[in-house]
């Protein structure tokens, strides 16, 4: 083990907690603190210095991007249907964890996090044996997954559990 491989799963340590602290608190209160979003977007900072997995330039830009492509869509969401659909402790963590991915995780993050939580609604439509499409859901799990997936195969350069 490489002294920089020490680094990544510190890393990717700290990265999943926060991720499973944002996920409780979130699904409890649909909420997502400020001061989690903080240290997500600090540790993405820290990460983007100090290992290898996406250049600098690329994370700020991954961070810059990620918050303004969600900001964008809960304004336009806002607009169209007239409520929110989107908090903005969404937004501010997807700005965090664009510093994370960089700006060329972000696409597959979002695709993650959206298609984990389409089959969250899936499933517990089915058991429920009905759909209420008014039920507000808490986003930030889906996106903790995403993030967690998108930046463990860039790190790792594949994802072991899906190809041998």
């Amino acid at each position: 083990m490489t002294e920089n491989s020490h680094f990544i799963w510190l890393a990717g340590a700290y990265l999943a907690f926060l991720s499973l602290v944002v996920s409780v608190i979130d699904f409890r209160r649909l909420i997502i603190p400020n001061r989690l979003n903080a240290a997500i977007a600090g540790g993405g900072l820290i990460s983007a210095t100090l290992l290898d997995t996406t250049s600098f330039v690329a994370s700020f830009i991954g961070g810059v991007l990620g918050f303004t492509t969600l900001l964008a869509l809960r304004t336009t969401y806002r607009r169209i249907r007239g409520h929110e659909g989107l908090g903005l402790g969404d937004v501010k963590f997807m700005g965090g964890a664009g510093l994370w991915v960089g700006w060329q995780g972000l696409a597959p993050m979002l695709l993650l996090s959206s298609l984990s939580a389409l089959a969250f609604v899936a499933i517990r439509g089915m058991s429920r044996k009905s759909f209420n499409l008014r039920q507000e859901l808490p986003f930030g799990p889906f996106l903790c997954i995403g993030m967690l997936a998108t930046w463990i195969i860039q790190t790792v350069g594949y994802a072991p559990w899906i190809v041998p």
